[in-house]
């Protein structure tokens, strides 16, 4: 009986909720500061007029990794801790005390070289350098370079992850450049991304992913990594350390989460199914440049990625969906998008997708008009800016300016195929619409064992929901780690 009144408050602890008044910034702050000590949750009311509370929310956030945004309102905003485990608890707190608890003069900066197409595989090679910084017990800033595609905002106000995100400390850059990577083994190895990734992997145990002499943390991650759920094969793979940059290094700032809820409520009040929802799937479907001709050639085994729209639906819902069930798709590949409808109409269900921020390339008229040559990275670049002053010539002499992508970029993803323009702030943006949306799903259909791009999704989806999703394979394949 003894145990029974620390018993009945941690119960109530797990379920205490506080209301913090508007007084002023500071106050405020300070009473933000004070309630998490005590709450699970914290209602906080906006200011008059409501201008100051999603910035007030971001000093909030900061500096605690175990809290996040459940809701924000005209008249206010949601926050609260991540959900309670002990087995998650100890690691997160384990990571704001690294990130947060000691001086800045032993700031370190966390980084990858490259800023091309490749999303999945410059996460990953970010996560794993953030890993072995953190690993140090010392604050440590997440940067992208200069150039990073997808870094940058649609509207040129700002470069880099803070466009969209809190920063992982709040420390500053030790120097201007801001692009040192913090290598797993040698200093100067990682030349590319991948090269990274596969040196940091293969250097260090199974599932240690570049923590260096620090058991404690690593068995912290460990416990992490059961807690939400996480599958041991993912795991050893790197999802735990895309789920530990998740939550340090890409929680979304107060302009991105407005940004991302009002896109989210323009393309709900067009998808009816999706309101009406009891329960969802989601699915990715990476065809893209791994279907490509020229890909195959290089990379055969990635011919596993070779299914169709109906192998994952059925692997998401079966012969038949049941009442209330939805499929929210998210691919690479327009031929896959053209394929929906009769899916949908074959297994019962409706199947919804958020748009891309670029227009979608089919993959089949690539390869049946001999495009398949891909150059994601920096090799289109050059190519684009020709093929767009080839417009601007043609226009000169009054013929059509019909902008052509370059053979070569046809799988660009960093460019408006239609007209050569950037579009990787949009791009993210809209991928963060998606990602938001598929953290309500139960299920993941897709192939992340094989794709880092799907890797990243199902991490995502671990950290928004608390737990990872059910994970379904397409076609019945097994596991295996590509990477």
């Amino acid at each position: 009986m003894r145990g029974l009144p620390i018993v009945l408050v941690v119960a109530a602890r797990a379920h205490a909720t506080c209301d913090v008044p508007w007084t002023t910034p500071q106050d405020t702050l300070a009473s933000l500061a004070a309630a998490a000590e005590r709450c699970d949750a914290i209602r906080v009311a906006a200011p008059p007029g409501g201008d100051g509370l999603g910035s007030l929310v971001d000093r909030f956030l900061a500096p605690r990794v175990r809290w996040r945004v459940a809701g924000e309102a005209p008249d206010g905003a949601t926050l609260e801790r991540f959900p309670a485990d002990a087995r998650r608890d100890r690691y997160l707190a384990l990571l704001d005390c690294a990130l947060h608890g000691s001086s800045c003069g032993s700031v370190r900066v966390a980084s990858v070289p490259g800023g091309g197409g490749f999303f999945g595989m410059h996460m990953m090679g970010l996560a794993r350098a953030l890993e072995a910084s953190i690993g140090r017990r010392a604050p440590s800033l997440a940067v992208v370079p200069r150039g990073w595609g997808y870094g940058n905002a649609s509207d040129a106000a700002c470069e880099g992850l803070g466009c969209y995100f809190l920063p992982s400390t709040a420390c500053a850059a030790p120097f201007p450049a801001a692009a040192l990577l913090e290598p797993c083994g040698k200093k100067g190895l990682a030349r590319h991304v991948e090269g990274a990734a596969l040196r940091c992997r293969d250097r260090a145990p199974a599932g240690s992913s570049c923590w260096r002499a620090d058991p404690e943390l690593e068995a912290a991650r460990s416990q992490f990594g059961e807690g939400l759920g996480m599958a041991r094969e993912l795991y050893d793979a790197g999802a735990a350390s895309l789920a530990t940059l998740l939550v340090t290094a890409l929680r979304p700032n107060a302009r991105t989460r407005a940004a991302v809820a009002a896109r989210s409520r323009r393309w709900a009040s067009g998808t009816p199914a999706w309101a009406a929802r009891s329960r969802c799937a989601a699915v990715h479907v990476r065809h893209g440049d791994k279907l490509t001709e020229v890909w195959l050639r290089a990379r055969p085994r990635d011919a596993s990625f070779n299914l169709t729209l109906d192998d994952y639906v059925r692997a998401a819902v079966g012969a038949r969906a049941g009442p209330g069930d939805v499929v929210l798709l998210t691919t690479d590949d327009r031929d896959i998008l053209d394929a929906a409808p009769a899916a949908a109409a074959r297994y019962g269900v409706p199947v919804v997708s958020v748009p891309a921020g670029r227009p979608l390339q089919s993959t089949a008229r690539i390869n049946r008009l001999g495009l398949g040559a891909v150059k994601h990275q920096g090799g289109c670049a050059r190519a684009v800016k020709m093929a767009r002053r080839a417009a601007a010539a043609r226009a000169a002499d009054g013929a059509a300016p019909r902008y052509r992508a370059p053979p070569t970029c046809a799988l660009d993803y960093l460019r408006d195929p239609t007209t050569g323009e950037d579009v990787g702030g949009e791009e993210l943006l809209q991928w963060l619409v998606a990602w938001n949306l598929m953290g309500s799903c139960d299920r993941f259909v897709g192939k992340p064992a094989e794709s880092l791009f799907a890797r990243f999704i199902f991490a995502s989806m671990c950290v928004d929901r608390g737990a990872c999703p059910e994970l379904r394979s397409p076609g019945g394949g097994a596991w295996r780690d590509a990477y």
